[in-house]
């Protein structure tokens, strides 16, 4: 028989497949403890960003509107403004 540091080749082949399953079975705990509970946080946040970016988009382009609309009227009070002070200044 051959004998490594003191083991038989049958022996080695032991230790390596318990140290296999060993192995094995320690990253499927933490695959099943930590990352998949972390790729569902993370695909979750992903969602919840994707929505907010969107409802930002949203509330961007309403305040543009508003602002818009609120131009359209201050450019029409300094109008009718400048038309009263012409109105004044040709009663002088």
């Amino acid at each position: 028989m051959h004998v490594f540091l003191g083991f038989t080749i049958g022996e080695w082949g032991n230790f390596i497949t318990i140290a296999t399953v060993c192995a094995g079975l320690f990253t499927w705990i933490i695959r099943v403890a930590l990352v998949n509970p972390l790729q569902n946080s993370i695909q979750e946040l992903t969602s919840q960003i994707r929505d907010l970016k969107m409802d930002s988009k949203e509330e961007h382009e309403h305040f543009t509107e508003s602002l818009n609309d609120h131009e359209q009227r201050l450019n029409d009070h300094q109008t009718r403004i400048t038309v009263i002070e012409k109105e004044i200044e040709e009663k002088k």
